[in-house]
């Protein structure tokens, strides 16, 4: 297996790290470091204390997330934010987050998996931002019974502005955290 180090360099030249400015607060790339060895490897979503006890009890020593630690920092190591750093560090496992570098990517991004997941093949992309788009469009035949479902599934309080921004009309775009889905996507 790679070193920590050569790791990260990967990660970070694979996901186009540095061209991206991502929110105010948000930092990509290595958060908490590791002994410096890395034998196995995991991915979740979100870094909180229970998906880092989950890694580190399948001897997880790299983990990769969507969502990092450190949105507002700086943060006091106290109560949770501690739990989450103390068991990675007890569990010499390190993390590595990639949020909107892997919106953006158009080979292994969250977005271009899940329309692939979704049966569909990404035509092009949208909702531009530093580095690049974060949001990919791709045709669609889902049955009108089924956008509905997907835009009853997309309801969420604060969502109203967001989902404004989009003219659904036969294409399902899937940006960031949203799938939005109708006869076709016009931004």
């Amino acid at each position: 297996m790679p070193s920590l180090h050569d790791l990260v360099a990967h990660c970070d030249r694979r996901t186009r790290r540095t061209a991206f400015a991502d929110y105010p607060g948000s930092f990509n790339g290595l958060q908490v470091a590791n002994s410096g060895r890395v034998t196995k490897i995991g991915a979740a979503v979100d870094a909180g204390v229970e998906p880092f006890r989950l890694a580190v009890a399948a001897g997880v020593d790299f983990l990769i997330v969507h969502h990092g630690m450190y949105w507002d920092m700086p943060r006091p190591l106290t109560g949770p934010a501690y739990d989450r750093v103390a068991t990675l560090i007890r569990g010499d496992c390190a993390l590595y987050s990639s949020h909107l570098p892997l919106d953006a990517h158009p080979q292994i991004g969250n977005n271009v998996l899940l329309a692939r997941q979704l049966g569909l093949k990404p035509a092009r992309t949208f909702i531009p931002s530093d580095g690049g788009d974060i949001g990919c469009i791709a045709p669609s035949r889902l049955t009108r019974a089924a956008l509905r479902a997907i835009r009853r599934l997309r309801r969420r309080p604060g969502r109203d502005a967001q989902r404004q921004r989009f003219r659904l009309a036969g294409k399902v775009a899937v940006p960031g955290r949203i799938v939005a889905a109708g006869a076709g996507m016009q931004t």
